[in-house]
């Protein structure tokens, strides 16, 4: 796996634009906690995680959409059952 400050590293040396999505706060049972990242390239490629499934799904798009930008944005997303897979 990709070091991630290694990549953030590198794209700024080329000049390159990313996205690095960061868990700033978690409450209850989560997948990852405070300080997980997710670095989201023009590309589309993702290097680390923030956890997986739906809310990492919705964090990309979000991140895809704020790629070309010169903004940051604070995101709250919210884990319900529904949310959770199935067992059985």
């Amino acid at each position: 796996m990709d070091d991630i400050y290694e990549s953030i590293a590198g794209l700024r040396r080329r000049g390159e634009k990313a996205v690095l999505a960061t868990i700033v706060s978690t409450s209850g049972s989560a997948p990852r906690k405070e300080s997980a990242k997710m670095l989201v390239l023009t590309n589309g490629k993702i290097i680390g995680t923030i956890g997986g499934g739906a809310i990492e799904y919705q964090a990309y798009q979000e991140a895809l959409k704020l790629i070309d930008g010169n903004e940051s944005k604070l995101a709250h997303y919210e884990l319900t059952n529904a949310m959770l897979p199935r067992k059985g």
